[in-house]
């Protein structure tokens, strides 16, 4: 499939006129035309989508640099030269920066091919809103192999389509699984000490919340399970699930900031990372004592699990939440 941002540099700017509405260039995405990309007079990009007349249209989206529109007045021009005007749901960038225009087209690269054949108002606010979260998180980057901790989790764990739902549930949290009142977070390492680094925070987490830790050993290897077959363990974890698909991409773009198959190659001992996976209450980890002065922050350190009481037992009124984490 031709990038979006290639197929939107091909597109020239209309022509000005006193429409109305919006005025754009645009190539179709779909044969039926139920996608089509745009430029608009200003030189910006945007994204039509063709919906159900009866389609309702869902609250507004507050972003900066991106507008929503549902069922908005266009007058469009085609490759052919044809002009017409109609109506349709319209995503659109604001912003004239090269940069800004690119991650647009980058992440709906990634976002549109699991849109369904007769596309509705709330998939395209899906999209939205995960396009506000891309780029609301795309200073909070994580690293690659704590990815592929997180993703392997998810993958050995009895309820995976669980996990996906706890997964990353809104920007900046300060777990990597929340559900309830339970929080996992996930801690992979390199070396071959179970030391992990955490924030004071995440040692003393806020509202009485339950949190465990999973620690994982991590080994690289050619010829382990890479991210690129983590990534569609997920997707089809997902299937049927737009909302959780939409998430995968996400999570992937702000992590790797692209899907590019180099991007994709990093890989791990799979039976390593399975056989010295362990669980931890927060309370059996070495921690700093949450005492510090309001003028000391952003307080961090490094805490070393190798004597902490391991979670053998997680009993019978286990939370849904580690119990779904429990390996297979």
């Amino acid at each position: 499939m031709t990038p979006l941002v290639d197929i939107f540099d091909q597109l020239e700017a209309p022509n000005s006129d006193e429409f109305a509405g919006v005025t754009l260039t645009v190539e179709s995405l779909r044969k039926n035309n139920s996608i089509r990309i745009g430029r608009t007079i200003e030189g910006c990009p945007a994204i039509l989508f063709k919906v159900d007349p009866g389609n309702a249209s869902l609250e507004p989206v507050p972003l900066e640099n991106i507008r929503l529109d549902y069922d908005r007045a266009v007058r469009v021009t085609n490759s052919a030269g044809e002009t017409t005007e109609e109506h349709c749901t319209v995503v659109q960038c604001l912003s004239r920066q090269r940069d800004h225009q690119t991650s647009f087209l980058s992440a709906l690269d990634g976002f549109l091919p699991f849109l369904p054949a007769t596309i509705s108002n709330n998939d395209i606010f899906k999209i939205v809103i995960n396009l506000k979260k891309l780029f609301e998180d795309s200073g909070n980057k994580r690293n690659a192999s704590g990815l592929w901790a997180e993703c392997f989790v998810i993958t050995e764990s009895l309820d995976p389509l669980l996990l996906l739902r706890a997964w990353h549930l809104t920007s900046r949290d300060l777990y990597d699984f929340r559900w309830e009142q339970s929080c996992i977070e996930i801690k992979a390492t390199k070396s071959n000490i179970r030391s992990h680094h955490f924030s004071l925070e995440q040692a003393h987490p806020p509202n009485n919340e339950v949190v465990w830790v999973a620690s994982i050993f991590l080994c690289e290897d050619t010829n382990g399970v890479s991210l690129s077959i983590l990534y569609k363990e997920l997707i089809g974890i997902a299937d049927g699930h737009l909302d959780l698909q939409l998430k995968v991409e996400r999570v992937f773009l702000e992590t790797l900031g692209t899907k590019s198959e180099n991007s994709l190659k990093l890989a791990f001992d799979p039976i390593l990372a399975k056989e010295e996976m362990a669980f931890y209450t927060l309370e059996s980890i070495p921690k700093v004592e949450n005492n510090q002065p309001d003028e000391v922050t952003f307080v961090k350190f490094k805490s070393d699990l190798t004597f902490a009481e391991k979670l053998h037992d997680p009993g019978d009124t286990c939370p849904e939440l580690l119990r779904a984490a429990l390996r297979q």
